[in-house]
């Protein structure tokens, strides 16, 4: 306004030519108009500097001579060009490790003590990665550097990186080198980078001042009470901690402010050097900058700009928060440089905030240090008696709230709301304002000021309006402004049930209502829109401050960056991933749900297609995460429409859906068959003799068995001749050791089951050779227990066996002998009247000699990549084959008898059969050779002797498969 009245005022001067003294006071107008439009330009905007008043070094538009041309300018850099992304015109450069981590490189010259160098340039990356701008002197110590990924902008995507330095002595050559940096393996573009140089000062801005004047007798207080802190290593205040001071005003003509002031701080960082911390209160009738009692400290212990900035976002979110600022301060006329005040929590607090007095509560502290002065003695870890506190919970003001009956019957009632988060005993919506207290950790958590929500740092305000608890928000950093939170928010993992040892603020986040508040907020606070924005709102009041605080500590630095960063990690942790739930199907229309999310989720309906359309539940269902489970925790079941394929959520507070395909598949249980079935040998059992320290087993001459028998590895186990044994209810037996069945042609051994339920014998794994001798296995079944299905009747596996003499007769299974991966000799014995298969061997050696198959269901001999030899052998009445090798098996068959089967010998899947001399009766086929699986090819038979009676055909042989028959070859067709 003031400068358009100048250019009216102007024009009427010129074109009507009024008098001298109309021309001065235009003259006048127009410098203070210009004084005022160049301060325009370095303290209004601060940061943002008019683009006018920067030089453009480089556009990465021009090449020539392998430079980049601009003006009269040339940058180094040119082979990173790139048509990729461009801020303006059609390039920018490209720049990523290993190769290309620098570019854009220029000098500036003619820089001289006094002057300010402002670099920036626009940056990309299309994984919302940040770039670095640097500036640096040219000799080698570097004695000038300064290197900033701090945004102060965004248009189109792109942000607009700057860092400052200011120079304070001489440096090599006048000189200062200017260049873009990038050490991720992903690429960031840089576009238009300039530079802007003044040696006037680039803010205005002073803080305000404190002149404090104490007596020497009341100062020797406060010297005492820091020496017995110093020798404690921690600062504990009592009632005569005080001592009287005064404030001088800065204005003639104001008056003096007495006042009362102690140490404050608990850390000794509060009282190092010169720069002590303090407590101070106004006497009645007067107040310091509207405040009656606040504290006063070294910027500092609150990591300077972060605690200033968190304030700030605290009061664009109407959290209740002290009033906090820079001010300079001077103690007895020495000047102790620059502090903070910061508002203490009295009744201001809410009034400044329009809101009614209330009581402000908080928990005591007094258990807290006394048990850390004691660790401290102790020589023990300063923390280590933080659980031992009892803390009360007491009111600010306290005198003040005995003596009001309204503000004592309001802390009462306060007492009771925090008494009842303390231990869980209401709900958090019952308690607070849950919206804020919501916005209150969301905030904390995108700032990291997470020294705030420690429990004895935390400050509560009574609204005696709507009569719940609010926070206030301060206090968030030390002066190291790290977080203890080792993970990207503090509701990360936090949600876990039955976490023991939890701090009161992790039951919050057990809370259905909070949860929803907090991830709204937390979102939106993390979006890196509202951030920016954030950032952008407070850029000029943050760079007024830190160009001060550098003129005075050149060493301090600060960026914005840490906000940008923590926003982006909060965004990546809260987003759900492809494991994040796991279902399993534990009926027809009901699922488990484990959630591996590091967050609650909520699951709202189901859906029949990924990204398909919901079907919502009556319910929604809150699954809260046992990610750090080390057993997943599915528990929690849910009625869907039988049809659903995929379980569809959310996170609680978000609107963005997920889905999770629904696994057909039940929970695994604990245990396997295998494991519950243990060796559970017992003295004294009605069928057999155990002697435990022998490791022996004879089984009696009548046993029967209604329960099954687990026999471990490394028993000797017997069964002697005579013996009688009968298997029931569906029982069986499985031996981890050898077994001996040690019948006589006069006392043979019956095995078999009444009942016709017996799940079998099974031998696994032994050591040394099982033997059985003169025994008949009949009307047994195979082993079935809890999903572990085998085939045989009898079965060995990785156990080597001799049978003599015996028999399998009458059982009803796949096998009535199975035998895998042993060596084996079967010795003039019977397989007979079997459902299935008489005797089927896979991956074995072995013999079968003199022994008789008939009546089997399937075939009579069956093996798979085994070599076996067949000699003076019969099989009569095979349902399908009498002798079956296949998949890459080898075998000879000599002197053998078939006499009934569909196929005599069959040769598949690459196996060879040779066949020394045969003799076939009543076959539709007598040789077939074929290929049955795609992965294998087709067999072989080699006859050198046969003779063939009442054959359908001789021989089938199919494609890929041959025959040699005595000595004609014959091929497959």
């Amino acid at each position: 306004m003031i400068l358009k009245n100048h250019l009216i005022i102007s024009k009427r001067i010129i074109s009507t030519k009024i008098l001298k003294i109309g021309g001065i006071l235009a003259l006048v107008i127009l410098l203070v108009v210009s004084f005022f439009s160049i301060l325009n330009k370095f303290s209004n905007t601060g940061h943002t500097i008019s683009d006018s008043n920067f030089t453009l070094l480089g556009d990465a538009e021009v090449i020539e001579d392998g430079k980049f041309l601009y003006d009269d300018k040339i940058i180094n850099g040119a082979k990173q060009q790139s048509r990729d992304f461009a801020f303006s015109g059609k390039h920018s450069i490209k720049l990523n490790a290993p190769n290309n981590i620098y570019g854009f490189s220029s000098i500036v010259k003619n820089v001289l003590p006094g002057d300010q160098i402002i670099a920036r340039v626009w940056t990309y990356s299309p994984n919302e990665l940040l770039g670095c701008i640097v500036i640096n002197s040219l000799d080698n110590n570097k004695q000038i550097y300064e290197q900033s990924t701090n945004f102060i902008s965004e248009k189109n995507g792109w942000k607009l990186l700057q860092t400052i330095v200011k120079i304070t002595s001489p440096i090599q050559d006048s000189s200062l080198k200017i260049y873009c940096y990038n050490n991720n393996k992903e690429p960031i573009y840089f576009d238009d980078i300039a530079f802007y140089k003044t040696n006037k000062p680039l803010s205005t801005w002073e803080p305000e001042k404190i002149r404090i004047f104490i007596k020497e007798g009341e100062f020797a207080k406060l010297k005492n009470k820091r020496n017995e802190a110093l020798k404690k290593g921690i600062l504990m205040t009592t009632d005569d901690s005080w001592a009287k001071a005064a404030i001088y005003p800065e204005k003639e003509g104001d008056d003096k402010i007495k006042i009362s002031l102690r140490l404050k701080g608990d850390w000794l960082d509060h009282l190092r050097g010169d720069k002590w911390s303090f407590r101070v209160k106004t006497e009645t009738n007067k107040a310091w900058k509207r405040l009656k009692t606040f504290s006063l400290q070294d910027p500092l212990t609150r990591s300077y700009l972060k605690e200033w900035l968190l304030h700030k976002f605290f009061k664009k979110e109407d959290i209740l928060t002290t009033r906090y600022d820079f001010i300079t301060m001077s103690l007895n006329n020495k000047t102790l440089g620059l502090y903070v005040y910061e508002e203490h929590f009295l009744k201001q607090i809410p009034e400044f905030n329009k809101k009614r007095e209330g009581p402000i509560i908080k928990f005591t502290e007094n258990g807290l240090w006394e048990a850390r002065l004691q660790a401290h003695k102790l020589g023990l870890s300063m923390h280590h008696g933080d659980n031992n506190a009892n803390p009360d919970i007491r009111p600010f003001s306290e005198r003040k709230t005995l003596n009001d009956a309204n503000l004592s019957k309001q802390f009462k009632i306060a007492q009771k709301l925090l008494y009842q988060y303390q231990f869980g005993l209401k709900k958090p919506k019952e308690i607070f304002n849950l919206d804020l207290l919501a916005k209150y950790y969301a905030i904390m958590d995108v700032t990291g000021a997470h020294h705030g929500v420690i429990w004895h740092n935390q400050r509560f305000y009574y609204n005696p309006v709507i009569g719940k608890l609010e926070p206030i928000g301060f206090d968030g950093y030390d002066e190291y402004g790290n977080t203890w939170v080792k993970h990207p928010f503090i509701g990360y993992n936090a949600s876990i049930e039955k976490k023991e040892g939890k701090i009161w603020h992790e039951k919050l986040f057990m809370d259905h209502d909070f949860l929803r508040k907090y991830m709204f907020y937390l979102n939106k606070f993390s979006n890196k829109k509202y951030i920016s924005n954030f950032i952008n709102s407070y850029q000029k009041q943050t760079f007024d401050r830190l160009f001060y605080i550098q003129s005075i500590n050149p060493s301090y630095n600060f960026s914005s960056d840490y906000l940008v960063n923590r926003s982006l990690k909060i965004q990546e942790a809260i987003q759900p991933n492809s494991s994040s739930i796991h279902s399993r199907t534990v009926k027809p229309g009901v699922v488990a749900v484990y959630n591996k999310h590091t967050i609650p989720v909520e699951i709202i309906g189901t859906s029949n297609s990924n990204n398909g359309i919901v079907t919502k539940l009556d319910t929604p269902t809150l699954i809260f995460t046992t990610a750090n489970y080390q057993l997943p925790n599915y528990k929690n079941q849910i009625a869907i429409p039988e049809s659903a394929k995929f379980l569809v959520y959310s996170v609680p507070g978000l609107t963005k859906q997920y889905y999770a395909p629904i696994n057909p598949w039940p929970v695994p249980n604990a245990y396997t068959p295998m494991q519950e079935l243990k060796g559970n040998l017992v003295e004294g059992h009605s069928a057999y003799y155990y002697n435990q320290k022998q490791k022996k087993i004879i089984f009696k001459d009548s046993a029967f068995i209604t329960k099954p028998i687990i026999i471990p590895n490394d028993h000797d186990v017997l069964i002697e001749g005579g013996t009688y044994m009968d298997i029931t209810k569906k029982a069986f037996i499985i031996s981890y050791s050898s077994v001996h069945f040690m019948g006589l042609e006069d006392e043979p051994i019956l095995v078999t089951s009444s009942d016709s339920s017996a799940n079998g014998i099974t031998v696994l794994q032994c050591s040394k050779k099982s033997m059985i001798n003169f025994t008949t296995f009949a009307n047994m079944n195979t082993l079935a227990y809890k999903g572990w299905n085998l085939t045989g009747a009898v079965t060995f596996y990785e156990s080597d066996v001799e049978i003599h003499r015996s028999a399998f007769t009458m059982n009803h299974c796949e096998d009535a002998l199975n035998i895998i991966r042993s060596d084996f000799l079967v010795e003039n014995s019977t397989v007979s009247h079997t459902y299935g298969d008489g005797f089927d061997a896979d991956f074995c050696t072995g013999k079968v000699v003199g022994s008789n198959f008939y009546n089997t269901g399937n075939d009579g001999i069956d093996f798979s990549t085994s070599a076996i030899s067949i000699i003076n052998t019969e099989i009569r009445q095979a349902g399908d084959k009498g002798i079956s090798i296949g998949e890459e098996g080898r075998s000879v068959i000599i002197n053998t008898l078939i006499d009934g089967a569909v196929i005599g010998i069959a040769s598949k899947d690459f196996s060879v059969v040779t066949v020394k001399s045969t003799n076939l009766k009543n076959c539709i086929n007598g040789f077939s050779a074929y290929q049955k699986k795609p992965e294998y090819g087709g067999g072989r038979i080699i006859v050198e002797k046969y003779n063939a009676e009442n054959l359908n055909v001789l021989y089938k042989i199919f494609p890929g498969s041959t025959l040699k028959l005595i000595e004609k070859e014959i091929t497959g067709s």
